[in-house]
This record gives structure tokens, sequence and C-alpha cells, in this order.
């Protein structure tokens, strides 16, 4: 087994090496080019991998415990059972990397990127995020309970059956999402770009959207019994069914939304724009 622990090999290019096991920690790799390597079970904790490059490696299992990662790109590595516990991804970017089983406990994700990255169930407030942009993730299950997020993206992620009641997700851009089932009561939406967003059946009594962008939005039975919807644009937006008891929708614009079957009792629509 290969034991390069504390080690200075900066700047390397390796292609199809194969270190499975290895032992890495406390290495000095900056900037290197690793391609179609295998490095399973490989050991990187306490290691300074900043500006790296990964492209196709296989890191099953791998330790990245309080490794720094910073500014590095990690593009269709094979992240299962890996473990980033403590670990800092600042301005980093990972794409299209399998993570079933990976561990993702106090890492820094300030402005890093990820894109095409399967993070169901994950514990997102056990992580830092600052101005990280989720692309097209899978979130589903995702808990965000307790998260801070600010100036954080999400455009085109699934965040069905998140668990999101009272978060603040105000004036992120969450263009795209699906939020079916999502049990988010209570959470902040205001200001939010929602275009196109799907929250059909999610749980939304006490949430606020004031002034929030939800043009062509799903809202189908969707529970927004005493929700804030002051301002908000919904222009052909689908509320079939949905529960907007005791909510605010003064101001709103509501031009050709569809709002068949939907209970509409004690609602104020207050100078809001109903056309269609």
């Amino acid at each position: 087994r290969c034991d390069l622990a504390r080690a200075n090999v900066s700047a390397v290019e390796l292609g199809g090496a194969r270190f499975a096991g290895a032992r890495f920690d406390g290495v000095v790799l900056t900037s290197a080019l690793i391609e179609d390597a295998v490095l399973s079970g490989a050991g990187f904790r306490g290691s300074d991998l900043r500006g790296c490059r990964f492209v196709g490696v296989d890191f099953t299992g791998a330790d990245f415990t309080k490794t720094l990662l910073d500014g590095a790109r990690l593009y269709e590595c094979v992240l299962e059972e890996a473990r980033f516990i403590g670990t800092s991804l600042r301005g980093a970017e990972l794409e299209g990397c399998p993570t079933p089983g990976a561990r993702f406990e106090g890492v820094d994700l300030t402005e890093a990127r990820l894109t095409q990255m399967d993070l169901a169930g994950a514990k997102i407030a056990a992580n830092t995020c600052a101005r990280t942009a989720f692309h097209l993730c899978n979130l589903t299950g995702a808990d965000f309970t307790g998260a801070v997020l600010p100036q954080c993206s999400f455009r085109d992620c699934n965040l069905n059956g998140v668990l999101a009641e009272r978060v603040d997700f105000a004036g992120l851009d969450l263009a795209g999402t699906s939020w079916k089932q999502a049990r988010a009561a209570g959470a902040r939406f205001d200001g939010a770009s929602l275009t196109a967003a799907d929250f059909s059946e999610a749980q939304l009594s006490w949430a606020s959207f004031v002034a929030a962008d939800l043009r062509l939005a799903r809202l189908d039975r969707a529970n927004l019994a005493l929700t804030r919807l002051s301002r908000a644009v919904l222009d052909r937006a689908e509320l079939v069914g949905a529960d907007l008891t005791s909510s605010q929708l003064d101001g709103a614009g509501l031009r050709y939304a569809v709002l068949a079957h939907a209970k509409l009792v004690a609602t104020n629509l207050e100078g809001a724009a109903l056309r269609g």
C-alpha cells in the first residue's frame, strides 16, 4: 500500500494511476491534474489539495477529513461512501459526481458550485453555505432545518420532500425548482425568483412569499393557509385545489392564473390583478 503522507508533490500530472488504499495524509498536492485514476479508500486527512483538478477519478470510500480543497475541480468523480468532514471546498466546483453514502459534515462550501450532484437526504445546516450555487442537483428529502443560506442559488434543483420549516430563502434564485410535498411551513421566500417552480402538495402554511416571482409556478393542492403572498407575481400560475384560507394576496398579480377548486375562505384579494 502506497504511503506518501506529508509528501510535497505539487503541480504533478497523473493519468490512469492506481493508488487504491494509499495514504496521502498531510500531503501537499496543490494544482495537480489527476485523470481516470483509482484512489478508492485513499486517505487525504489534513492534506492540501487546493487548486487540483480531478477528472473521472474513483474516490470510493476516500477520507477527506479536514482536507483543503479550495478552488479544486472534481468532474465525474466517484465519491461513493467518501467522507468530507471539516473539509474546505471554498470556491470549488463539483460536477456529475455520484455520492451515494457520502458524508458531508462541517464542510465549508462558500462560493462553491455544485452541478448535477446527488445530495438526496443531505443535512444542509451541517455545512457552511454562502454564495453557494446548486444547479440541477438532486436534494430530494434534504433537511434544511436551521440552514443559513446567504446569496445561495438552487436553480433547477429537485427539492421534493425537503424539510425546510421556517428556513429563510428570501431573495434567492430558485427558478425551475421542484418542491413537491415539501414541508416548508413558516419558510420565507420574500423576493425570491421562483419562476416555473413546482410546489404541488407542499405544506406552506404561514410561509411568506411577499413580492416573490411565481410566474408559471405550480401550487396545485398546496397548503397555503395563512400564507403571505402580498405583491407576489403569480401570472399564469396554477393553484388548482390549493388551500388559500386566510392568506394575503393583496396587490398580487394573478393574470391568467388557474384557481379552479381553490379554497378562498377569508382570503385577502384587495388590489390583486385578476384577468383571464
